[in-house]
């Protein structure tokens, strides 16, 4: 028994509806999926640059890398840590020219070199701050060796961890450089002056925090690779030295200065 003509055009309308919806379907999801973010610059950026220099989408840069996606696979690699180590030491010493002479001497043979030196002299005793650098793999080899040239009162060896931050500076660089060259591009084809202001506004600043980082990462490789060691050094007497004999029979006004002078120096010295 055949179908009547309202059938089939019940049908026909119902395909052409199906199809109407499948196209708008696949419209939408594509506007939703270029709809995105063109700017993930995280930390670095403002997320919305076009409130930040007063530019239209169409002038703005696409494909910065994002931080969080940069290395994906990065907790399972080796990490090489960055750590600064330095030293510092309170030492006396009953010749503090023969001591300073023997630690040169020690920092020369560990490739290091002096950075500061300053004496004086205060109730007929000498004093000496003097600082070092070494390479930090040759930092072990000085504290094995430094309590040869003087008695050490007090030290402090501390090592600082700087591998996180160091890392994060490191990816915030490349993303304020990738960012810098895609506004310097944007650059040459923007003809309008506020477009232009606005991108070279944005171009200085990102010049600067990234000469900014850049000083930041060159501080930090300096201080892992040379630790400091600052030292400060006194003059004491030499016990082994003979000691003035008073005769209490006898005691003069010399000798009265003499234990006096005495007695203030051992209490300087306690």
């Amino acid at each position: 028994m055949f179908k009547s003509k309202k059938f089939f055009r019940t049908k026909f309308i119902s395909a052409w509806l199906l199809i109407l919806l499948l196209v708008m379907s696949w419209t939408l999801a594509s506007c939703s999926s270029a709809g995105g973010s063109y700017y993930p610059d995280k930390g670095v950026a403002p997320q919305d640059p076009n409130r930040e220099i007063g530019l239209n989408n169409k002038y703005a840069p696409t494909g910065a890398p994002n931080p969080d996606k940069e290395n994906p696979d990065k907790p399972n690699q080796p990490v090489d840590r960055k750590i600064i180590r330095n030293a510092h030491y309170q030492m006396r010493s009953t010749d503090l020219d023969a001591t300073v002479g023997g630690l040169r001497r020690l920092i020369n043979e560990l490739d290091g070199y002096e950075t500061n030196f300053s004496s004086r002299t205060s109730d007929e005793r000498r004093y000496i701050n003097i600082e070092f650098k070494v390479p930090a793999e040759k930092l072990q080899d000085f504290i094995d060796k430094v309590g040869d040239f003087a008695r050490a009162t007090h030290s402090v060896v501390k090592s600082d961890d700087i591998t996180d931050q160091y890392y994060d500076y490191t990816i915030r660089l490349r993303t304020l450089e990738t960012s810098l060259e895609k506004y310097y591009d944007l650059l040459k084809d923007v003809k309008d002056v506020d477009s232009i202001i606005a991108l070279q506004s944005r171009i200085d600043y990102l010049t600067t925090e990234i000469e900014s980082f850049k000083g930041t990462i060159r501080r930090w490789d300096s201080q892992v690779a040379y630790s400091t060691i600052s030292i400060e050094l006194q003059e004491e007497d030499d016990p082994t030295l003979l000691k003035r004999e008073v005769d209490w029979n006898t005691l003069s006004w010399d000798d009265v200065k003499y234990l006096a002078a005495s007695g203030f120096k051992s209490v300087a010295a306690w």
